[in-house]
């Protein structure tokens, strides 16, 4: 028995399989390549912000590369104006050379010193390289003689005008009637700052005579005087 198929069926065969050839293609071969393109498409306007980003850098890379060197030779310069760290010894020699000045007519009566303790630290890159920035503070606390007032005014400016940065915590002054002196205590602070490169640098402190001779110099004892011979006494 032959089947016969009519051109009606034909036509209905063939519209499914071009419905069927129009479902694989849009499901393996449209669906794919349209992620593909939203994944290009989201690619490119990442890029694109990226770029919109760095292109001010890319415009400006010779200002920021003048203001970094600026900025870190400013930072070098900044460490170079601090010691390393304080000492015992640099905290006494410090005031000894506030005495030795005969303008501020000062004399400190007693006096104690805190080695550098540090109170902060950074950490930063700079030209490529990691510092570690140390900051630290010492502290002197002093009682002290002036002999004038102007005096006073010197001593607090001599603190302020030194080389190496300090500062004057608390003061407090009494005058003596008696002497005419003013008489008072202070706090110091000495600061210190470090990255590694400048190193300690111990106060000049006067060397003192050693040896085995008399301090004295050369000492002549006083020559011995003879006796005098008594006088026979005659006989009577």
């Amino acid at each position: 028995m032959k089947m016969k198929i009519s051109k009606r069926d034909i036509s209905i065969i063939l519209v499914i399989l071009g419905l069927f050839a129009a479902f694989l293609s849009y499901q393996f071969l449209f669906r794919p390549t349209m992620s593909e393109r939203d994944d290009v498409i989201a690619e490119r306007e990442q890029l694109e912000r990226e770029y919109n980003s760095l292109k001010p850098v890319i415009d400006n890379q010779q200002t920021y590369s003048t203001n970094t060197a600026n900025w870190e030779a400013s930072l070098n310069s900044l460490v170079q104006k601090f010691p390393a760290y304080y000492l015992y010894e640099d905290g006494i020699m410090y005031l000894r050379s506030l005495e030795a000045n005969e303008d501020l007519l000062v004399y400190f009566d007693t006096y104690t010193v805190t080695e550098t303790l540090l109170t902060d630290t950074y950490s930063g890159r700079v030209n490529g390289q990691t510092k570690t920035y140390a900051f630290g503070n010492s502290t002197i606390a002093a009682s002290f003689t002036v002999g004038t007032y102007d005096a006073m005014k010197s001593l607090i400016s001599a603190v302020y005008s030194d080389s190496n940065p300090k500062n004057i915590e608390s003061i407090s002054m009494n005058f003596n009637q008696q002497t005419g002196e003013l008489t008072g205590s202070m706090n110091l602070n000495l600061y210190s700052l470090t990255d590694g490169t400048n190193a300690y640098t111990p106060p000049t402190i006067p060397e003192m005579e050693t040896g085995l001779e008399c301090i004295f110099g050369e000492i002549i004892p006083p020559e011995e005087e003879e006796e005098p011979t008594p006088t026979p006494v005659p006989e009577s």
